[in-house]
């Protein structure tokens, strides 16, 4: 998985992903404090690139 690999201080990490029935798979991955992605987009209202 590509995402394991990846290294970077804005890159959540991936810890680990596990099968909780024949049609759910859980992604496991560090905790960030603060706005979640929604949050985030609705408070900064645009994205510089």
């Amino acid at each position: 998985m590509v995402h394991q690999k990846l290294e970077h201080e804005n890159i959540v990490k991936y810890l680990t992903l596990f099968e909780v029935d024949c049609d759910t798979i859980c992604t496991v991955m560090e905790y960030c404090n603060g706005l979640n992605l929604n949050e985030y987009l609705n408070y900064e209202k645009r994205i510089t690139e």
